[in-house]
């Protein structure tokens, strides 16, 4: 099939290499663009929280002899 068109199929492999990198680039912007997008309708609608690291030093069980 490729004869018939005048393409060599040397050069297919060539440029399936290449596309499967090119490939993975726009699986990562179509990824990234979806998440920001979501983030901003999100934060746009007041469904984002901002989420605070709690403060568990007193649930900390410490060994005798080595409490900071």
């Amino acid at each position: 099939i490729l004869e018939t068109v005048h393409v060599p199929s040397a050069g297919i492999a060539l440029i399936l290499g290449v596309d499967r990198i090119l490939d993975m680039l726009r699986t990562v912007t179509n990824v990234t663009g979806d998440s920001a997008v979501a983030t901003s309708i999100a934060a746009s609608e007041g469904q984002l929280r901002e989420v605070h690291p709690k403060d568990n030093k007193d649930q900390i069980k410490w060994k005798k002899g080595k409490k900071d």
